[in-house]
């Protein structure tokens, strides 16, 4: 009986370091060390570390990276709510640990045909926490630690990048101030930020760009050549490569899993959708096909000097086309007889091509191009503009003009 107490007490107390609750956004968490001393607030600087599961599996850790380090911002500035490591932070103390939870069925747009049972679970330590006001005294510096002058002009307190997240962002990169590479305004880069022992030292001025900004920052950095032991090819010591940064987007590493699913769900319902357009735009075009034999659409037709005529259905908001550019196109290709002989509506799956290199006819590169991103048109090509005289043996006849239903998705 003597041991019974000891036992009894060293159960009481091992219960007492572990509570149960729920965040604001309905994330479960459970402390696993609770040193009930203060806890962070708005503005405050932050350094933690973390190990983040899916389903059990370890996905990411800062073994890889180091701790994590971020001044809480408030939710108003937020693109979005603040994802469960974060949010937990406010409920920490300096030396506390805990896991905290996110299932995927809490998503209010979780996609049918996927599971609800899917969970992300981050195990959190915080290692220390630097008041605001004590931040708002220190020296604010225009350096980056490796030296690059730099300077952000658009600061909207969203949560800044950390090593083992993936970032979307725009980049312009300059050599001496003139333009020598851009980004896209539709197709931002993306990237997974390695370690920073995983990057050359000194580092490429654009990994560390991006270590400085949040969800909708912009900034401007320099990358001085002088004393590079191995110089980027083709430039000088004296050289420098400016970078104009803007970042789209931040994802943790569960939150990239996460948005990886609603992704892979919203391309599948965007197939389907497509795939159930297809008989109606099938039976539009047959119709348009013989009021153009008929003569009925010429007030509606756009002639070119080429001989190619189309009608525009629907004039797209996006920018127009250029040469070179690839472009993703859902269409539907028609013999003179009316005969569907090619189609994306078939699988949904859309086609992607090079505008105006000849890997597609020439009413196709000709036509493309008069569209504006987001159009709607209905191509009558002459054979001269199509497969010529020889046709495409056992799929297009000789000298057959056709007729394609085309949209224009995207442009890059």
């Amino acid at each position: 009986m003597k041991h019974i107490f000891p036992i009894f007490f060293l159960l009481i107390i091992s219960s007492c370091e572990f509570s149960d609750g729920t965040t604001a956004s309905n994330y479960s968490y459970k402390f696993i060390v609770n040193k009930e001393g203060e806890s962070p607030k708005i503005g405050d600087l932050v350094k933690f570390s973390e190990t983040v599961f899916l389903n059990g599996n370890e996905i990411s850790s800062t073994r890889e990276f180091g701790v994590k380090e971020i001044i809480l911002p408030p939710e108003e500035v937020l693109t979005r709510p603040l994802p469960p490591n974060y949010e937990i932070l406010f409920k920490m103390s300096k030396g506390d640990s805990v896991t905290v939870t996110q299932e995927l069925k809490d998503l209010k747009n979780l996609p049918e045909g996927f599971t609800t049972e899917d969970r992300i679970k981050y195990v959190v330590k915080l290692i220390d926490i630097t008041p605001k006001e004590k931040l708002a005294t220190a020296k604010k510096k225009n350096k980056t630690t490796s030296n690059y002058p730099y300077e952000i002009f658009n600061k909207t307190g969203n949560i800044i990048a950390q090593p083992g997240d993936r970032i979307r962002y725009r980049e312009y990169r300059y050599i001496n101030n003139e333009l020598e590479k851009e980004t896209p305004m539709d197709k931002p880069l993306q990237s997974s930020l390695p370690a920073r022992r995983a990057v050359p030292n000194p580092p490429p001025g654009n990994y560390e760009a991006l270590l400085l900004g949040g969800i909708g920052d912009s900034l401007h950095l320099d990358q001085l050549l002088l004393g590079l032991e191995r110089l980027p090819k083709n430039l000088k010591e004296t050289d420098t490569i400016n970078y104009r940064i803007q970042i789209v987007d931040v994802f943790t590493p569960g939150e990239f899993e996460i948005e990886k699913v609603l992704q892979r769900a919203k391309a599948l319902q965007l197939k389907e959708e497509t795939i159930a357009r297809k008989a109606a735009i099938e039976k539009t075009t047959l119709a348009n096909i013989e009021k153009f034999k008929s003569g009925e659409l010429e007030d509606d037709l756009i002639y070119t000097h080429s001989g190619l005529k189309y009608i525009l259905h629907e004039k797209g908001k996006g920018k127009k086309t250029s040469p070179l550019q690839k472009v993703e196109v859902q269409y539907m290709g028609f013999l003179p007889d009316g005969k569907v002989f090619d189609s994306t509506f078939d699988d949904g799956n859309s086609f992607e091509f090079p505008l105006g290199e000849e890997k597609v006819i020439k009413g196709w590169d000709e036509g493309i191009s008069k569209l504006t991103v987001g159009s709607k048109a209905t191509f009558f090509v002459p054979y001269k503009l199509a497969y010529g005289r020889a046709g495409w043996l056992g799929k297009i006849p000789r000298r057959a003009d056709l007729v394609f239903y085309i949209e224009l998705l995207s442009s890059n």
